[in-house]
């Protein structure tokens, strides 16, 4: 995840959603997802940014034959799939690649049809948690007991990442952090205590472009590679 100096995510006054990260660092982004199974978001990232987060800056491993990562979002009433002149409104709904969703709703003959509009869409029921959101931990198993996905990258935004964290579920994160701050910051409740809360540990800190990337993992295991610049690759 991308933060400012004071891990604000954007600025509230902003009337749409700009990059602030360094290119090398968007680059780092790009390598850490081919190296994943999925790459999993919240509703609210792709309403904000309209991303399709798939691997484009850098090549695919030839052994993926150019099939992308699983694209995973947590969309609790499925309102990604809502649709403009019937057709759809978002980029990840219209490449083709593979999108699962989870959500918490019951599916109406909408959903149904966007079932048979989108290849390779699937739409995954989970059932809330006591604290009204679906769990993380119901997501992780779904994913590796239906999907055969081991290895997930949650790239956002800071409330979807945020359970992640407080249940322990991250081996490794990638704190990129811009020398900027926001005038008006939207904070993401994301800090040091939190990622050591979660049982992580700062292992080494690294200039990528002008940005600076933390590498943190969790207590008693190691980073893929001896030189942590070394992974992603």
């Amino acid at each position: 995840m991308a933060f400012d100096e004071d891990y604000a995510v954007a600025d509230a006054s902003a009337t749409e959603s700009v990059r602030f990260t360094s290119p090398p660092s968007l680059d780092l982004v790009h390598q850490l997802r081919r190296n994943c199974d999925c790459v999993l978001v919240g509703k609210g990232t792709v309403v904000r940014d309209d991303c399709t987060l798939t691997v484009r800056r850098v090549d695919l491993f030839p052994h993926q034959n150019n099939i992308q990562p699983a694209r995973v979002v947590i969309d609790s009433n499925l309102e990604i799939l809502s649709r403009d002149d019937d057709v759809y409104k978002y980029a990840l709904l219209k490449d083709g690649h593979r999108v699962i969703i989870y959500h918490s709703c019951d599916q109406t003959h909408e959903h149904e049809k966007a079932l048979q509009d989108i290849p390779n869409l699937a739409l995954e029921k989970l059932s809330k948690s006591k604290d009204g959101n679906i769990s993380v931990r119901d997501v992780l198993q779904n994913l590796r007991e239906v999907h055969d996905i081991h290895h997930c990258m949650v790239e956002g935004g800071p409330a979807t990442a945020l359970p992640f964290l407080q249940e322990k579920f991250v081996d490794r994160a990638m704190i990129v952090k811009a020398p900027m701050k926001f005038n008006d910051p939207v904070v993401s409740n994301i800090n040091n205590d939190v990622l050591i809360d979660a049982g992580l540990e700062l292992i080494d800190t690294i200039n990528v472009g002008d940005d600076v990337v933390e590498y943190w993992v969790k207590s008693g295991q190691e980073w893929p590679t001896k030189n942590v610049a070394d992974w992603p690759m």
